[in-house]
């Protein structure tokens, strides 16, 4: 088994919902949208091919006409961490295995869009 160290970026056309408005959806609304971020970073990153190894870099800057208090901006994120988890991209999302940073970035509504940024190693065969 061989280390390599991984880069990747991910830009996806749209924002995720702040954390005061999830919470007041009924649960199956809530699980629609945390599926709906799952397909949308399915099809943008795919599921890992290698094997995480150690602890791994996540930022997620959002590009947002509007800001956010810092932890409905955290919150906010939740679905993206959850799926790149279920994707095998970090091996879990506890403070052991993942960095995380969360970035706001003022832009103009036509502009809107979320960055993803992961940094870490992962095991080759």
């Amino acid at each position: 088994m061989v280390s390599m160290k991984i880069n990747k970026k991910w830009v996806i056309d749209t924002m995720p919902a702040t954390l005061n408005q999830t919470l007041r959806w009924h649960y199956m609304k809530r699980h629609r949208y945390n599926e709906g971020w799952y397909i949308r970073l399915l099809s943008a990153a795919g599921k890992a091919h290698y094997e995480p190894k150690g602890k791994m870099v996540l930022i997620i800057e959002m590009h947002r006409s509007r800001f956010q208090d810092k932890d409905n901006m955290y919150g906010s994120v939740k679905p993206i961490v959850d799926a790149l988890n279920k994707l095998g991209w970090m091996i879990d999302d506890d403070r052991k295995h993942l960095e995380l940073s969360v970035r706001e970035t003022k832009s103009k509504r036509k502009d809107q869009r979320t960055e993803i940024f992961l940094e870490g190693e992962f095991l080759e065969d």
